[in-house]
């Protein structure tokens, strides 16, 4: 049995960067980023952004070409992705964090045909770029300055030759197998998702950006202002529970802040605690369970709070199952997920890929407008977790290993996981992954993962 989201809009594709152009025409002089004492209009971001996609052009950068993008938590980094997506290209975050050894493979991996980085980060970037072995050019991410030697118009779509099946990122996950996966996502699927996420969530009223760019939970609170006319707060790393409370206090408030479950139980205790009123739109929260524990203590601390729980692999966009949570919650029942979202469907099917019925738990499928194209460079991978589509020929289904039921009033429920994999603040790990690094160490002999299995069991 399949459920369906509204049908997707099947006028002319949707691409983010088109959508943030038509708003610097309508808000030039607004406020588009901040980040501490620094700034950007509308019309400076657009023009940044549109001269590194010029040297990005003159490079040779175009469709489904990946542009790494190795940038901290600041205004660089927002110019990075609308430049990359400008030029006809992909982006692909890499998190300065990262230890070497994992960035240096994660270039090997996907061999991007040129790494954006501030100045400031180039030296740590050359060491990254030697430890891969890999010769791929190093350009300047500007945060400010508009050059006047430089280029600063909007490229067209005519001059890319960017269509809706080309790559707009490609986001890395944790591998059972014991290395990271490519996720490789489509404008067809950001475009979905984002077309219906303007119409669903508060974003005129600007977002706090508190994630890593790596952490495909960001696309919410970084493209859904600049594509309204909303202002993006960017909060400096190891800072973001104090400064979100600060700012969720501020009379003005926020419209929309995306968060894991854990962050918000985090910063729930810290707003009690000091107390205060808080001013906050929507908290859209994702990237793993969400429990009543947690909505019961922003029901405490207000209670007319909107909490919005968004359910989505990386492998689907973002989010695929979205709902506001009810007002009244039982303690003793998971908090639903939701319904589809528009273009979305959804199957829960047993290990055979049969239905199963309204209250029985099955493993959750996913077709429709959001289906990514598969994993970077690894044809196997994606054969086993994209399978055929059971209702639209030709199409395909995301596999996602998660244990889920329909409730009787529609809405769905997370049970949990088939396989071993766990989510810490919204990152997916693989024991797998973690096993294999450990059998690296000449002290280790061996390492497993207990009950290993080579995919999804039976959920019945």
């Amino acid at each position: 049995m399949a459920w369906n989201g509204a049908p997707a809009d099947q006028g002319e594709a949707v691409f983010a960067h088109e959508l943030f152009e038509v708003q610097v025409r309508r808000t030039p002089d607004a406020t588009a980023v901040t980040h501490g004492e620094e700034r950007l209009s509308y019309a400076e971001l657009n023009t940044l952004a549109n001269q590194v996609a010029h040297r990005l052009r003159a490079i040779g950068v175009g469709p489904d070409d990946l542009v790494a993008i190795g940038a901290g938590r600041g205004i660089g980094m927002v110019v990075g992705v609308l430049a990359v997506l400008k030029s006809g290209g992909a982006y692909l975050p890499l998190d300065p964090a990262y230890p070497v050894q994992r960035l240096s493979y994660l270039l090997q991996d996907s061999k991007p045909k040129v790494l954006l980085a501030p100045d400031s980060m180039e030296p740590t970037w050359l060491r990254v770029l030697a430890e891969s072995g890999l010769d791929v050019p190093v350009l300047d991410l500007p945060a400010g300055g508009v050059r006047a030697d430089q280029p600063g118009e909007n490229l067209s779509r005519q001059a890319t030759g960017l269509r809706s099946s080309h790559l707009a990122y490609v986001i890395y996950t944790s591998g059972s197998t014991g290395t990271p996966k490519g996720v490789m996502v489509p404008h067809r699927g950001l475009g979905n998702y984002l077309r219906w996420a303007l119409a669903a969530y508060p974003a005129e009223r600007g977002s706090v950006v508190s994630s890593s760019l790596s952490f495909d939970a960001t696309v919410t609170s970084l493209y859904l202002p600049l594509l309204c006319g909303g202002r993006i707060v960017l909060l400096s790393e190891r800072e973001e529970i104090d400064r979100l409370a600060d700012e969720i206090r501020r009379p003005e408030g926020c419209g929309l802040i995306k968060i894991t479950p854990a962050h918000l139980e985090q910063l729930g205790r810290q707003v009690r605690r000091e107390g205060g009123p808080v001013h906050v739109g929507a908290f859209v929260v994702g990237g793993e369970a969400l429990p009543p524990a947690t909505v019961e203590l922003w029901r405490r601390i207000d209670p007319s709070v909107r909490l919005i729980n968004e359910y989505g692999p990386t492998e689907t966009v973002v989010g695929c199952v979205a709902g506001d949570v009810p007002p009244q919650l039982g303690s003793d029942r998971p908090v639903p997920i939701g319904r589809p979202i528009a273009g979305i469907r959804v199957y829960l099917l047993d290990g055979q890929q049969q239905p199963v019925p309204v209250g029985v738990a099955g493993e959750l499928y996913v077709g429709g407008a959001g289906v990514a194209r598969g994993y970077l460079g690894d044809p196997a991978a994606t054969a086993r977790s994209f399978v055929p589509d059971i209702r639209v020929h030709g199409q395909r289904m995301y596999r996602t290993g998660d244990k889920v039921r329909r409730r009787s009033d529609g809405s769905f429920e997370y049970l949990g996981r088939l396989d071993d994999q766990v989510k810490i603040r919204g990152f997916r790990i693989e024991p797998g992954e973690v096993a294999a690094v450990l059998r690296q160490h000449p002290a280790v002999r061996e390492s497993f993962v207990a009950a290993e299995r080579s995919g999804p069991a039976d959920p019945r």
